[in-house]
């Protein structure tokens, strides 16, 4: 259970970096009613794969990957108490 955002986050950047990756933030959920966040999702930084542009060949090959498909994640959502949880 984590007092913020900022805590959650910072809690799984140094998991991620013990395991040997980066993260990004995600998706956000909000509360229809107030707009006020109520989700969030970090992921690895290397989640998702690269989209080809149309014509690009594979004479490109020097530019590094990017995007690996990497899944690793954690989804966040604030209680009733105000804390964020793990889901």
């Amino acid at each position: 259970m984590f007092e913020s955002i900022d805590e959650a986050y910072w809690f799984y950047n140094s998991y991620a970096l013990q395991f040997g990756f980066g993260i990004r933030e995600g998706s956000t959920s909000k509360s229809f009613a107030s707009g006020e966040v109520i989700g969030r999702r970090f992921k690895c930084n290397k989640s998702g794969l690269k989209t080809t542009k149309e014509g690009e060949g594979s004479s490109k090959s020097s530019h590094r990957m990017t995007r690996l498909n990497c899944k690793a994640k954690i989804d966040i959502r604030k209680n009733k108490e105000d804390k964020w949880v793990v889901t």
